[in-house]
């Protein structure tokens, strides 16, 4: 399990740095998808945070094909192990991520489904954990999910938010310009 969340974070240091190198990502891949199996039985919450990095570490990858698989994950994690997805301490941000990562695939797609999916998930992030660290991120993107939707009024009250709640984050200025 160690090993895999290495793998990955090692992977998001170089890809930070300008260094992307999928191999760490392939690599935690692997090693988080042998620890989760194994730890399924004994240590459900950890197996469950195992298949949440694995979902990034498949979403680093950044194609269409490692986009689907990381949504799946989700989508299995949140709705096939309701009870072991309660148990998990990052709820919000995984509910985020799998928004982000429906947003990615309509982006590459351009088919609706993926926004719905997007907007549901993104809209029970804010509703279930109004205070998760990612809000701003939250807000921008139900802002630029009900946009694509063609909800204008709509996405313009989510930026007018954004900016209002946190005028010093680094999206207020780009949430007043989407408003």
């Amino acid at each position: 399990y160690l090993r895999g969340i290495n793998d990955y974070e090692e992977g998001v240091r170089l890809k930070a740095s300008g260094m992307a190198n999928k191999k760490h990502f392939e690599q935690s891949i692997k090693e988080l998808l042998k620890s989760v199996k194994l730890l399924e039985e004994t240590d459900s919450v950890q197996a469950g945070l195992g298949v949440f990095y694995t979902s990034r570490a498949y979403a680093n990858l950044e194609t269409k094909e490692s986009y689907s698989l990381s949504l799946s994950l989700l989508e299995r994690l949140i709705t096939g192990n309701s009870f072991i997805f309660k148990q998990l301490p990052n709820q919000g941000e995984i509910l985020y991520t799998k928004s982000w990562i429906a947003f990615q695939l309509y982006e590459i797609d351009n088919k609706q489904d993926y926004l719905h999916i997007a907007q549901e998930s993104i809209k029970q992030t804010l509703e279930e954990f109004p205070n998760n660290s990612s809000i701003d991120a939250s807000l921008n993107l139900l802002g630029n999910i009900q946009y694509k939707l063609g909800e204008y009024e709509q996405a313009e009250d989510t930026f007018v938010k954004l900016a209002n709640k946190s005028p010093d984050s680094p999206l207020a200025s780009q949430a007043w310009f989407w408003a």
